[in-house]
């Protein structure tokens, strides 16, 4: 063969001549056809069929943290070559120029970091890339990185002496000038805060350093100095919090802080899920897109967008069953369900949100958050809420004349009385209106 094309990827003559190589276009499933000339200038065609493949979708939106000035912590010690603890001895020397061990290095720079702060020079660094790193010099380059479940990392390096880069417990990769380079990419489970320590270290001439870490698509990931960054970054969102530190299970200090998320509103008027919602990572439409919310009363309404794979957008409503679940389909082409907005009687709630992507017959994947929704009461004390039978009645504590009347033919209101209800909770159904 001498040539070879194709609509719907890429291809490759490979085995001198003899074979072709084929990757689909992203996201692509479906049949296609290869068009090749053979070395006699005829041609021929081969169908390929490509099998559809489910991606995680997520149930939040992402989050961009804009705080400015937001830089790695460094801390750098000078006319380093051996480091002890008075029983074990690190010796970053003991390769020369070829660079130090990835176990030498990071305990000794760990050692150094919980012993000999005084002697360090600490600084800033919105990069991990330079062109210098003095003689002996041990450096650290520490922070958190946030990372978002559901999304994929990368992360390279090469380094002159050596460099070992350790994110939570998540990814790590070790470089030194004899080699090899660091690299790898990982996919994260939990969104959140990650660790991230970069151990540097120089023993001959003028070293230097470049490392990264970025998204799938090569942009970059957001990082942050130190806790206190991360809290000023959060704190611009009042439905966020930081979970406590999941540490795994080796509790070696390498891990990240969660994110919890937590409403309040007042019940009738409407709560909004800022940041909650069913995303696609797939958004041509090939994937279909369903969203579950579990913890809720009977009745509870949830409003929401919808936006298509085509651009279009619209808008939909779902009511909450028995067993307080409701599900959304936003229906062919649906790649985002968002702005949700909550109608649900007074109370606290656990509230579970699972998205849900398929690609044709692949097996489905799901994505869930879980968070809580305080619904206070109405003012005065009482407030309305539809019901499937007409009520009416009064408080066996209180009992004033109290009745109720239906806002149309198919319901009628309840009343709450602070949490007791003059109702018959089993009576709960859909309402849309208060």
């Amino acid at each position: 063969m001498t040539a070879v094309s194709v609509g719907n990827g890429a291809a490759t003559i490979t085995g001198g001549g003899s074979a072709i190589s084929y990757t689909p276009s992203e996201n692509y499933s479906g049949e296609t056809t290869l068009t090749y000339t053979l070395s006699d200038g005829s041609t021929a065609t081969a169908q390929v069929s490509v099998a559809p493949v489910t991606d995680m979708p997520t149930a939040t939106d992402g989050l961009n943290f804009t705080i400015t000035g937001t830089s790695f912590t460094t801390y750098t010690w000078h006319r380093i070559s051996t480091v002890t603890d008075g029983t074990t001895t690190w010796n970053l020397q003991k390769n020369a120029g070829y660079g130090a061990d990835s176990e030498d290095l990071v305990n000794a720079i760990d050692y150094l970091f919980a012993n000999n702060m005084g002697s360090a020079v600490e600084g800033s660094t919105t990069s991990i890339t330079s062109s210098s790193l003095p003689t002996f010099d041990a450096k650290l380059v520490t922070g958190y990185v946030y990372l978002e479940a559901g999304q994929s990392y990368e992360f390279a390096g090469v380094v002159d002496d050596s460099g070992t880069i350790v994110i939570g417990d998540l990814a790590t990769g070790h470089a030194s000038w004899q080699g090899p380079t660091a690299g790898g990419d990982f996919t994260v489970t939990e969104t959140g805060f990650y660790t991230f320590d970069l151990y540097l270290h120089n023993a001959v001439g003028v070293g230097n350093y470049n490392f990264s870490i970025v998204n799938a698509d090569g942009s970059a990931v957001q990082l942050f100095g130190s806790l206190a960054d991360v809290q000023d970054a959060i704190d611009s969102y009042d439905y966020l919090s930081l979970a406590d530190f999941n540490d795994g299970d080796d509790a070696d200090g390498n891990g990240f802080y969660g994110l919890e998320y937590g409403y309040n509103g007042t019940e009738g008027t409407g709560i909004p899920l800022t940041g909650v919602g069913a995303n696609l990572t797939d958004t041509d439409g090939s994937e279909s897109l369903m969203m579950t919310v579990s913890g809720l009363v009977e009745g509870a309404t949830l409003n929401y967008d919808v936006v298509y794979a085509d651009g279009t957008t619209g808008t939909g409503t779902a009511v909450a069953d028995s067993s307080g679940t409701l599900t959304v389909t936003g229906g062919p082409g649906a790649v985002q369900l968002s702005y949700l907005t909550l109608d649900i009687p007074a109370g606290n709630y656990t509230v579970q949100v699972t998205a849900t992507a398929q690609d044709g017959t692949d097996a489905p994947r799901s994505s869930s958050i879980e968070f809580t929704v305080n619904s206070a009461p109405m003012a005065g004390g009482f407030s309305a809420f539809a019901a499937s039978t007409e009520t009416s009645g009064a408080d066996s504590a209180t009992d004033p004349s109290v009745s109720s009347s239906a806002a149309d033919s198919s319901s009628t209101v309840a009343l709450y009385a602070d949490t007791t209800s003059i109702w018959d909770d089993s009576a709960l159904k859909t309402a849309s209106h208060y």
